[in-house]
């Protein structure tokens, strides 16, 4: 088993979709093929020296805040390219900490509605991309659910071998109204 958490997925990507079109995400990726991926922010992200540490590991939702910092300059299509590709070589530099190769990915969650990620995903590691085939959408909250059972039991939710914990650990507190 490996973990390893990759990247911003469409966290940025939605939060610019908010910010110039007060739409909640790209739709099937559509702004993203209008505009131009920014090179400049693509190497510095690249360079992120996140990428050379090897899993197990686990990050702060807020790790690459820089990077969406640095694409405000850019217009709102630019943008939107731009942090598309950001998710798509996140998960490419992750790939390279697996032992082969694998066949295929499944896309969970809102990139799995975006097929311009997918394409672009699919283009840059020469491997099939494809949404999860059962509510992909709902795959996220099916796991947090499935993780607040186990801190209800007092099962652990995190292991050393997913996110360098010392021991297997049941994570949460269990606040009542």
């Amino acid at each position: 088993m490996i973990a390893v958490d990759c990247g911003p997925a469409n966290a940025y990507i939605d939060q610019a979709m908010m910010a110039h079109y007060q739409k909640p995400y790209d739709q099937g990726g559509q702004m993203a093929l209008k505009g131009t991926i920014n090179q400049d922010v693509m190497a510095q992200f690249m360079s992120d020296s996140w990428f050379d540490v090897a899993p197990p590991k686990s990050l702060d939702r807020h790790h690459f805040d820089r990077y969406y910092d640095l694409v405000q300059g850019l217009s709102a299509v630019d943008q939107i390219a731009t942090l598309t590709m950001l998710s798509v070589m996140a998960v490419m530099k992750a790939l390279k900490h697996l032992p082969e190769k694998p066949k295929s990915i499944l896309v969970v969650g809102g990139g799995a509605n975006n097929a311009t990620m997918l394409k672009w995903l699919s283009d840059e590691t020469g491997i099939a991309v494809a949404p999860y085939p059962h509510q992909a959408d709902l795959v996220e909250a099916e796991g947090f659910a499935f993780m607040a059972v186990r801190s209800l039991l007092g099962l652990p939710i995190t292991f050393p071998k997913t996110t360098k914990a010392p021991q297997p650990l049941c994570g949460g507190r269990l606040h009542k109204a």
